[in-house]
């Protein structure tokens, strides 16, 4: 479990299922953090690798522009 402090005494614990190491990017500061260091709505993650985790906005947004390629071409079943 990891124990990361976020100020004036507040606490925060973040239950890990396994103890591989996982880093996470900071939309916030631009950053990857290596485990998580900040709080939840300000860093999207975990990735494998800082390298990932570096590229976390261009990864982002080629996968929305996938779905979004897949929402034009769906009919939802309307002809």
């Amino acid at each position: 479990m990891a124990v990361v402090y976020l100020g004036a005494g507040t606490i925060w614990y973040e239950r890990s299922m396994t103890e591989e190491k996982r880093y996470w990017y900071n939309v916030k500061s631009g950053e990857v953090e290596d485990g998580p260091q900040s709080m939840g709505k300000d860093r999207i993650g975990p990735f494998s690798t800082r390298e990932e985790a570096a590229n976390a906005l261009a990864t982002y947004a080629q996968r929305n522009r996938a779905w979004d390629e897949e929402e034009e071409d769906d009919d939802w079943g309307l002809l």
